[in-house]
């Protein structure tokens, strides 16, 4: 099965649309009450994180935020600092 998929440079206009994916996604297991709204807090992406880490949007064939991932740059390391899919799409490979 062939998925299509468009991976662009992620977009300051795209910000509310990444927010909101990445809440569904860590919404998507079950966590201890007040849990959820603490850890959205720290995983928020903003303007400036954008400008200052490597980050893409993953789009599908009809142009929808499936994704988000953005890589870091510590010290002599390279890390993937996020990795966020749509719920319905998480599992399915």
């Amino acid at each position: 099965m062939s998925v299509e998929v468009a991976i662009l440079p992620a977009r300051e206009e795209s910000l509310p649309a990444i927010n909101a994916l990445i809440a569904r996604s860590k919404g998507h297991w079950s966590w201890p009450a007040g849990y959820l709204e603490r850890a959205l807090a720290l995983l928020t992406i903003d303007v400036d994180y954008l400008r200052t880490h490597q980050s893409f949007e993953v789009l599908d064939a009809r142009s929808d935020l499936v994704s988000f991932v953005a890589i870091a740059v510590l010290d002599l390391s390279v890390v993937l600092d996020h990795l966020w899919v749509t719920p319905e799409r998480i599992g399915r490979g």
